[in-house]
């Protein structure tokens, strides 16, 4: 996961610093910034029993697309039982959905997500999360402030819709 992460990262500051020349065939041709509401349902698998704990979430967000395919998306809100989250990530828009790698930084997560049928009113989401505390237990299993943060979760799986509120 952390290297999807800097994968993306890497792609992002290449696209960036490759466009940096002066003339107008590099430049970006338009900046959207679209919002949009989410629901999202899932599990989290807690830590050493692996037991699925149910979560739900409604998060606001804004993806802002940049040279054609890229986005960056960044997103706020309540959830339970974390009381609020946020998410923000690099990705890339194809002509059916995208692909978005980022991090939640309540409770602390690495996610992989996919937007499928992506349309002008919305589309449905999926996430894969490995939690900062399944990265620490490599080094030392005793890990304490990363499990914390991770609010005792090894990972989520993660099911939502979508809904576009502007373009």
């Amino acid at each position: 996961m952390k290297r999807l992460l800097l994968i993306g990262v890497a792609i992002l500051f290449l696209n960036n610093h490759s466009s940096a020349q002066t003339s107008e065939t590099n430049m970006p041709k338009k900046i959207i910034n679209q919002g949009y509401y989410e629901f999202n349902f899932g599990v989290a698998f807690l830590s050493e029993v692996g037991v699925p704990f149910p979560g739900i979430s409604f998060l606001i967000g804004n993806k802002t697309y940049f040279r054609n395919n890229m986005i960056l998306d960044a997103e706020l809100g309540l959830a339970l039982p974390s009381i609020a989250t946020a998410k923000i990530g690099v990705g890339y828009r194809g002509r059916s959905g995208e692909v978005i790698v980022g991090v939640r930084p309540w409770p602390t997560h690495f996610y992989l997500q996919t937007q499928l049928n992506n349309s002008d009113k919305g589309g449905w989401i999926m996430s894969v999360e490995v939690s900062a505390y399944s990265f620490s237990r490599i080094g030392n299993p005793f890990n304490d402030a990363a499990l914390e943060a991770s609010m005792y979760s090894l990972g989520i799986l993660n099911f939502g819709y979508r809904w576009n509120i502007r373009k």
